[in-house]
């Protein structure tokens, strides 16, 4: 009795701890060079696309600036891929600019090439 209840007890374990690895359905990936200069009002971090040299703004989800240029220092002026969500935001390099042409994006993760 007590090896059925164990048995039963993995078993739900097991089942309930499976994660979900599907891709979120608007997902993209570009490939082009991370960032990160100095700006009237700070250092920033952008992505410059290779097609069309496109400038994307990072959603910047950290306390500063530079927690999340600490996060993502390594793949700086390397040559990479980006995962990224684009839910049609715009951003600007400067925050205090009025017209933001830029599509701010919320990065998923950087692939090394």
């Amino acid at each position: 009795m007590n090896n059925i209840v164990l048995t039963f007890l993995f078993c739900l374990l097991f089942f309930s701890c499976k994660k979900d690895n599907t891709p979120p359905a608007d997902l993209k990936l570009t490939t082009g060079i991370l960032h990160y200069d100095l700006f009237p009002e700070g250092h920033e971090l952008f992505y410059v696309t290779d097609t069309f040299q496109e400038l994307l703004i990072l959603k910047n989800y950290f306390p500063t600036k530079r927690d999340q240029y600490l996060y993502y220092k390594e793949f700086v002026g390397l040559h990479s891929g980006l995962y990224f969500i684009d839910k049609g935001e715009k951003g600007c390099v400067e925050e205090t600019a009025t017209n933001c042409p830029y599509r701010l994006i919320e990065p998923l993760g950087f692939k090394k090439e």
